[in-house]
């Protein structure tokens, strides 16, 4: 008998694989592997089955009974499928029958239709975990791993840098589209946030050895919104870039462009010539999540340099939301009900140390100088 039942909702997408075959590397629990096409979910259990551990079942996002019948007598819940328009099914079924919740999914509209439904989470108490994995998830609390190697931390910075190589299908492309078109670039200064210019408020930043020094550009990400706040920063800004330099060219200003003439106008072609790049160009394949800060009374130096660099980015998000996983499964998180981001839940040192221990490390590189001065690229 395993002491643990995990249903892992989108098993078969390229995330949810990942969380699958780590939790049964890294875990005892059993697994129940769940979708809409029961054809893909079987197969997989076949492929990754360990005696008495993985089994298959239909669960379809959209349809509650589904979801009841199917988290009955789980301990948790992980939704890795993008099916943000049916959180409000998810979040229920998790709520009546008794089970915690995690998901992958990055956008704000998630966090807030999560938050809907509180009350009810905290009265059957429950813990929902949103916008876990690398980032967001990893990257907010490598942050506050900075703030505690400093006396005062006055600056900081986090980017994430990415590869299109491993992705398998167009439709996750437009993923990342909506994301960019939807998103509104801010940068914290001068006690407040503001907004910025996708194509004129870059930053270069050392995304290490993998991605090399990359022009990044700025994010909002809710997940990391209240840091500046909470550490008492005087500046910080979140930001993204691609191995791929027709990807940030279009996401800086094509995309945006064509979503003001008809959403989603010529994403199709963009995909393809994204995928079409990245393979025919041979851009490095994998990802980066990277933080520099610098303050007084660093234990090393001036300034930091914090870098998780993976080969695959899918891997990476699985092997992060599995170590939380197993945190939640270990009551490390007693007591906590209701919502939460997983950045601002996670102790960030154990969190790290964690993940270092699944073979994914946070590297440290410390400074003598500050962070030069001046946030924008020349």
């Amino acid at each position: 008998m395993h002491s643990n039942k995990v249903f892992v909702l989108g098993a078969y997408g390229q995330v949810g694989r990942s969380v699958c075959r780590v939790l049964l590397e890294h875990t005892d629990a059993a697994i129940t592997l769940g979708g809409r096409r029961i054809e893909k979910l079987e197969s997989l259990a076949q492929a990754i089955n360990k005696p008495g551990r993985v089994t298959a079942c239909f669960a379809d996002a959209c349809q509650p009974e589904s979801l009841n019948a199917a988290f009955r007598g789980m301990d948790l819940v992980i939704l890795t499928a993008t099916a943000r328009n049916c959180i409000e099914h998810v979040s229920r079924a998790c709520i009546e029958c008794g089970c915690d919740y995690m998901d992958t999914l990055e956008t704000e509209d998630v966090v807030l239709a999560l938050r809907k439904l509180e009350p009810e989470m905290q009265r059957a108490g429950r813990l929902f975990m949103t916008q876990c994995g690398l980032s967001p998830g990893v990257s907010a609390a490598m942050v506050r791993h900075a703030h505690g190697a400093f006396s005062r931390l006055r600056r900081a910075r986090v980017a994430t840098a990415f590869s299109f190589q491993t992705i398998e299908r167009k439709e996750q492309v437009y993923d990342l589209f909506e994301f960019v078109v939807k998103n509104k670039p801010m940068v914290y200064r001068d006690g407040e946030w503001r907004r910025q210019s996708l194509s004129e408020d870059c930053v270069v930043i050392d995304c290490g050895p993998r991605f090399g020094r990359r022009h990044a550009f700025p994010l909002d990400m809710i997940e990391t919104r209240g840091l500046p706040a909470a550490l008492n920063l005087e500046s910080f800004g979140h930001y993204v870039t691609s191995a791929n330099r027709f990807v940030d060219l279009a996401a800086r200003r094509l995309l945006t462009t064509l979503y003001r003439i008809k959403p989603r106008l010529g994403w199709a072609v963009l995909a393809a010539l994204s995928l079409w790049l990245a393979k025919t160009q041979r851009e490095p394949c994998g990802g980066a999540v990277v933080v520099e800060a610098d303050g007084d009374g660093g234990r090393g130096g001036r300034s930091l340099h914090l870098l998780i660099d993976v080969e695959d980015n899918y891997l990476g998000v699985g092997q992060a939301v599995v170590v939380v996983a197993r945190q939640c499964l270990a009551d490390v998180f007693r007591g906590k009900v209701g919502v939460h981001i997983m950045g601002e839940l996670v102790d960030p040192d154990r969190t790290l140390a964690d993940l270092a221990a699944l073979g994914v490390p946070c590297r440290e590189a410390w400074r003598t100088t500050p962070l030069a001065d001046g946030w924008q690229a020349r």
